[in-house]
């Protein structure tokens, strides 16, 4: 009977350990770039992957400012990650992997 309880036990540390990668690994995926189109800035969730958000977000639930306001110039694709910018070329890192 306790050789059960540790089969079952370990089978839900494994679910757990995989669950907890493909989440790590879709965040990831939300901010990696490779040229500067594939960034985009989004009002609520900061600087994405623009497929990423195509596929992750639904757009009803965006804000009117925050990222995306006035202030905000075009992401750039930096490091292999999107990154927010202010409209005075300054690094916006309330932004950047929000």
């Amino acid at each position: 009977m306790r050789k059960i309880f540790v089969f079952i036990g370990f089978l839900l540390l494994v679910g757990i350990g995989i669950y907890i990668f493909k989440t790590m690994e879709n965040n990831k995926m939300a901010y990696y770039c490779e040229t500067d189109s594939d960034c985009m800035n989004s009002c609520a969730y900061g600087t994405l992957n623009v497929e990423w958000y195509a596929e992750n977000i639904d757009s009803d639930t965006e804000c009117l400012d925050g990222c995306n306001g006035p202030w905000s110039a075009a992401p750039q694709c930096i490091l292999n990650v999107c990154t927010a910018f202010l409209y005075n070329g300054e690094e916006n890192p309330g932004c950047t992997r929000q």
